[in-house]
């Protein structure tokens, strides 16, 4: 009495387990299928998953009632386990040409392929409805063991087959894969691999070669569980949309839920109230929707401009990287000819050709002021092309910056006093200012600064300080009677391609990029440089601050 009621109370929990089991499986299933098909229809991704999704719920019906038929007979039960088989034979098929497709909106498997896997599929399905593969019902222990056929090898290999390839392919295209795509590819074939293994061990392993059927109402859970990965690798790029069917799905259920319960009402009452809360129901679920969807458009909407936002960005640093290097290349073909220029002039100059007449001599040191001129454009581009591609080298020795600063002043005199410009350098003296840097580069920095104020002062003065503002900061202030700048000029000065606006009505020349490459020289020292003016027509004072050694 007791062993009955104990094994009567097993089998009725063991029942249970299965319905909540073959419930969740289908519910899952069908769930997934749907909200991949629905975010993007037209894709033959999305409809193979979504015709794998199928498959599997039905055989997850299919395999119940194979395991509980509604007639408990043994040809009842062979009949429903041979459908049941017939079921299993499209599922790896199917998996194939789904990754296979994967994440293609086109099938790309050549049609000759095409044919050949679904006759193979169409063969093993036709043979599990017949006695090759499982021949008929035996009992085992009172359990009802299928008798496999002699055709059985074909579906092991049918399903087995497809699998491998499935997996193969995953392994394939993941190798070539980069980013998102890589990781969606590694969760299908984890997936992939995780699920049927399972699957395989309690339909194949546990009924075909141990003969116990105890574990087989498990298989669709393991499919279901397949499900939710592969799921999520097709909608990673779409789950915009996953929020809008998902709402859908959600608000259709609560609302036949609550339809359901009016149409149970017991009561007016009850029923008043049941259909009050139907109809708000309605109401603020059509509310929901239409946010979310408002949401969902405003958040793709963004998400496209960032992609093309990506695209052009780098668009823009190709070409970008392009134009630096053809300013690097065609600068270093100006230098050779330039240098040839200049030679050549400064010989003329210096009569190693004979005396010229005047007229001429003027057209010769217009020559080399222009070559002069030109040599110190092309310099500015070769800079700012070192700088951009990270080749500018910088030698770092001790050094006066006194006497760099007032050989560079000695050095431009001349240029100032042919405008009738007055420049002079004040050091305090027997004060060390020394440095350590790169020599050259400090030199034309301070020479390009004095040399600018020279270019945009047309009457007054250029006078250049040093001092030691700190023990170990040392400034270099450049004053001069100029132009001046606008508050909106200063703050844009040190970058690529800038003037000053009043600038080209002093002098036309000049390339703009001479105080960039002063503040990259500069900064590379970790020093600091800056400008200041009181305004247009009110002069400028350029400041060069560098650490004392």
């Amino acid at each position: 009495m007791i062993v009955d009621f104990v094994t009567n109370y097993w089998n009725t929990q063991f029942l249970d387990i299965e319905v909540l089991v073959t419930a969740l499986s289908f519910l899952i299933t069908a769930l997934v299928g749907i909200l991949v098909f629905f975010s993007n229809p037209k894709s033959w991704t999305n409809r193979l998953f979504a015709v794998l999704a199928l498959i599997f719920d039905i055989y997850t019906i299919v395999n119940y009632f194979s395991l509980h038929p509604p007639i408990l007979t043994p040809e009842s039960r062979l009949a429903w386990i041979r459908w049941d088989m017939f079921i299993v034979a499209f599922k790896t098929p199917f998996l194939y040409l789904f990754v296979h497709t994967f994440p293609n909106n086109k099938i790309v498997l050549q049609k000759k392929y095409l044919i050949a896997v679904l006759a193979v599929m169409g063969t093993v399905a036709i043979l599990s409805l017949t006695p090759l593969v499982f021949q008929e019902i035996a009992f085992k222990n009172n359990a009802p063991i299928p008798v496999p056929g002699p055709a059985i090898p074909l579906v092991g290999l049918n399903f087995a087959g497809f699998l491998i390839l499935s997996i193969l392919v995953l392994v394939k295209k993941r190798r070539s894969a980069t980013g998102e795509d890589r990781m969606s590819l590694a969760y299908l074939l984890y997936g992939i691999i995780v699920s049927f293994s399972l699957f395989g061990t309690a339909i194949l392993a546990s009924v075909v070669l141990l003969q116990v059927s105890s574990f087989v109402f498990l298989a669709p859970l393991f499919l279901a569980l397949l499900m939710v990965p592969v799921a999520y690798s097709v909608l990673r790029h779409n789950l915009f949309n996953v929020k809008v069917i998902a709402a859908n799905i959600f608000v259709v259920v609560l609302l036949i839920v609550l339809l359901s319960k009016l149409i149970a009402s017991q009561t007016p009452t009850e029923g008043i109230t049941n259909s009050i809360v139907f109809l708000l129901s309605i109401i603020f679920g059509v509310l929901i929707i239409r946010a979310i969807k408002k949401e969902v458009e405003q958040r793709e909407y963004i998400e496209i401009l960032a992609r093309d936002l990506t695209k052009a960005n780098s668009k823009l640093r190709e070409l970008d990287r392009q134009k630096s290097e053809f300013v690097s290349i065609a600068s270093h073909q100006l230098r050779s000819p330039l240098t040839a220029v200049r030679g050549y002039a400064s010989l003329i100059l210096e009569g190693s050709f004979g005396k010229l007449p005047e007229g001429a001599m003027e057209a010769v040191r217009r020559i080399a002021d222009s070559g002069h001129q030109m040599v110190y454009a092309v310099e500015d581009f070769l800079n700012v092309s070192r700088i951009e591609q990270g080749r500018m080298k910088y030698e770092m020795n001790l050094f006066d910056l006194s006497a760099s600063t007032d050989a560079i002043v000695k050095e431009l005199l001349p240029v100032a006093q042919k405008k009738g410009l007055m420049l002079t350098y004040e050091a305090k003296k027997g004060e060390k200012y020394t440095v350590k840097g790169d020599e050259g580069k400090i030199r034309q920095v301070i020479a390009n600064i004095v040399d600018n104020c020279i270019k945009y002062t047309p009457k007054g003065s250029i006078h250049v300080t040093l001092a030691r503002t700190s023990d170990k900061k040392l400034l270099i202030t450049t004053t001069d009677t100029g132009v001046g700048m606008s508050k909106k000029t200063l703050e844009i000065l040190f970058n690529k391609y800038v003037r000053a606006e009043n600038a080209s009505r002093v002098n036309v020349g000049g390339t703009g990029l001479g105080l960039f490459v002063a503040k990259q020289f500069v900064d590379a020292h970790n020093g600091r440089i800056w400008a200041e003016s009181a305004g247009e027509g009110k002069g400028s004072s350029f400041f060069i601050e560098l650490t004392g050694a």
